[in-house]
């Protein structure tokens, strides 16, 4: 039986049948265009990102306690959360914002509605993986998969260079822990709250190549955790 995931809520496990999935079209890039009198053609401002898309299923319920069992998970928490299904491997992140029309066809023992899911665009690989070393960590690019928005984290104390294909990010003096976190766009927070000062590539690093290492060198480093954040449209 097909289902979705929502946060931990299974559709299945609750009682609905999930007819169709809709998910398979490609998200709008967010670009302004403009129109000049007496130009060809029109002026182009790309964002370089793309809006959120919808994530649609159809799908019906043979009982009333399954729609009470679903409006509850719907609305049990705010923000994005993870949608998974069994149509394929992909993970998004879902928030639930729209209204939901339910078809009673039989009174109290037969419906059909569509669910409607606002997601970011990114399809993930697995947001939950890591990949954790003490000083260096080697990440390898799954099959499909363009690029990944990591999540760094790295334990330690002292002067901390963190180091990377494209270059350099030099940390300063750690007294415990710090986090780069790319898809977030933090560019450096660590207990003290710093904020990195000399850098010689992005404050957000991205992984593209089909491998990456990455490694923490300086003062006195205990761990190194890499989330990849693996993800496609």
């Amino acid at each position: 039986m097909n289902y979705f995931d929502f946060d931990g809520f299974r559709s299945d496990t609750a009682g609905l049948l999930v007819e169709r999935r809709r998910t398979l079209g490609l998200p709008q890039r967010d670009v302004d265009k403009i129109s000049i009198p007496g130009r060809n053609g029109d002026v182009l401002i790309d964002h370089g990102s793309y809006q959120n898309v919808r994530v649609m299923y159809d799908c019906a319920a043979r009982d009333i306690s399954a729609l009470e069992l679903l409006k509850q998970a719907l609305t049990a928490g705010g923000g994005y959360r993870l949608l998974t299904d069994s149509f394929s491997s992909w993970q998004r992140m879902a928030l639930y914002s729209s209204a939901l029309d339910i078809e009673e066809l039989i009174l109290h023992r037969a419906f059909r509605f569509t669910i409607t899911f606002d997601c970011k665009p990114q399809r993930y690989f697995d947001r939950a993986q890591q990949i954790s070393g003490t000083n260096s960590v080697t990440i390898t690019r799954p099959a499909g998969f363009t690029q990944g928005d990591p999540r760094i984290e790295i334990t330690g104390t002292g002067a901390v260079t963190l180091t990377m294909p494209q270059g350099n990010i030099p940390l300063g003096a750690l007294t415990g822990s710090a986090v780069i976190d790319s898809e977030a766009m933090v560019a450096f927070r660590n207990n003290t709250n710093g904020t990195r000062t000399a850098i010689d590539i992005p404050f957000w690093p991205r992984l593209t190549a089909a491998s990456t290492t990455i490694t923490a060198t300086g003062g006195s480093v205990t761990g190194l955790r890499i989330f990849p954040g693996w993800w496609c449209l």
